[in-house]
């Protein structure tokens, strides 16, 4: 029973942004908030943690605010299975503000079982981006989008 448990148990994870899992090589960790703050340079605010996964759908989503005209293209949002296999990447265009602070997200399928998942957010410079969490959901919950 706890086979089959395991096999089909859903995915639904939310992390503070300056979780150590997560690596960034231009973004400013705020522990006490549990955010990452861009820089001003152009690079990956955030990317990691490396982890398995089964094979499947799921959604990578970061949640935190961003002081841009709407419009305004930010950077991209990407998926690798190791250091060297890219599963896709997404642009994000700045919608505006968001109630429920969504700045992007990303849907993958792992077509096999993963021994290395990194989801990553790219931005471009100038661009004042703070995250506040990033979120990873497999098929069965993951949320709308609106």
């Amino acid at each position: 029973l706890h086979r089959r448990y395991e096999k089909w148990r859903p995915i639904e994870l939310s992390i503070r942004a300056d979780n150590n899992r997560f690596l960034t090589n231009v973004g400013d960790r705020d522990p006490r908030a549990g955010t990452l703050r861009t820089t001003g340079r152009a690079g990956y605010l955030q990317y990691g943690p490396g982890i398995p996964l089964k094979a499947g759908a799921y959604r990578a989503r970061w949640i935190g605010t961003v002081d841009a005209a709407p419009g305004a293209s930010i950077g991209y949002v990407e998926v690798w299975n190791g250091p060297d296999r890219r599963l896709d990447r997404q642009p994000i265009a700045f919608s505006g503000p968001d109630p429920q602070h969504r700045i992007a997200h990303i849907d993958f399928t792992i077509p096999e079982n993963a021994r290395s998942i990194e989801y990553r957010f790219w931005v471009k410079p100038n661009v004042p981006v703070t995250l506040e969490r990033v979120e990873l959901y497999s098929a069965t919950v993951i949320p709308p989008e609106l």
